[in-house]
């Protein structure tokens, strides 16, 4: 009993501090109704929390990382490769680049509320990349979109605290019920380097928020 006026202490103060739009409020009242359905997260308001934007960052760095490294492949070739030889003018499609981002629990303890982070342990961001290359000159360009999807489930264990062992009884005996947390968005880039012997030397990197529906997403921009 008194695990459970601490909680619902806890969620009052938090509702009379910031109102029932508070993110931590929010979520505790749609986990109580036991509908089980996911909240989708707007992009802005998932940029909130420390750790997407981080793992959006690392992702990005990932995606650079895989063309300057040569880590993605096509047809067994390194990529720089593919490029090179590339007439003045050409461009080629690029296969797709995926990357992922976990997020572990003390991440999410850096950044959190305190009342999210019990049902907040793990999650990832994952990131596909569709490129394009072409040849201008002695210029490289790359050009195309990224695809980031943020997911977290909000659940709960007996041994991730106090107020976890509340929300565990809630699920046995009073029909609350887990649920996921989603978000996806997606962003344009823009790579601009030059060969460099057998390598890429990567001069500028732009990426820029794109509004949903005004991208296709079946191909790649093409490179301008």
């Amino acid at each position: 009993m008194l695990l459970r006026a601490a909680v619902n202490g806890a969620v009052w103060t938090a509702r009379q501090a910031f109102g029932d739009d508070n993110r931590a409020v929010r979520y505790r009242d749609h986990f109580l109704k036991g509908s089980g359905d996911a909240i989708v997260v707007e992009r802005d308001e998932a940029r909130t929390l420390r750790v997407v934007r981080k793992g959006e960052r690392e992702n990005q760095r990932r995606i650079v990382q895989s063309i300057v490294e040569e880590k993605d492949r096509i047809n067994s070739e390194p990529l720089v490769a593919v490029i090179a030889r590339l007439g003045d003018g050409e461009s080629v499609k690029l296969r797709r680049i995926p990357v992922e981002h976990p997020i572990g629990p003390w991440s999410h303890l850096k950044s959190l509320q305190p009342l999210e982070y019990p049902a907040t342990k793990k999650s990832d961001i994952k990131s596909i990349a569709h490129l394009r290359a072409q040849h201008k000159g002695s210029i490289i360009l790359i050009a195309g979109y990224v695809d980031h999807v943020w997911d977290d489930k909000y659940d709960f264990t007996k041994s991730a605290g106090p107020s976890s062992k509340v929300a565990v009884e809630d699920i046995e005996k009073r029909g609350a019920k887990s649920f996921h947390q989603r978000a996806s968005w997606r962003q344009r880039i823009r790579i601009e380097g030059k060969l460099v012997g057998e390598s890429l030397l990567v001069t500028d990197v732009v990426w820029e928020d794109v509004d949903q529906g005004v991208e296709n997403i079946d191909g790649a921009r093409p490179v301008r």
